[in-house]
């Protein structure tokens, strides 16, 4: 069984794809015991592009 969590990160940019602090949020997380799994768009703009994203993370219970 897993537990997991999700971090909302906004991206920025003309056409919102630069995300500065994945890399920061991602090590964060692996300290506490997380693994990486993926990540999923939550908020996208009229053109497509990416505004918003959730990091997903798992632990192993």
């Amino acid at each position: 069984m897993y537990q997991y969590a999700y971090v909302s990160v906004a991206t920025t940019g003309l056409f919102g794809t630069k995300c500065t602090e994945h890399r920061e949020i991602i090590d964060g997380c692996a300290r506490h015991g997380y693994r990486y799994a993926g990540c999923l768009p939550t908020n996208m703009d009229a053109y497509g592009g990416v505004r918003e994203i959730d990091l997903i993370f798992e632990l192993e219970n």
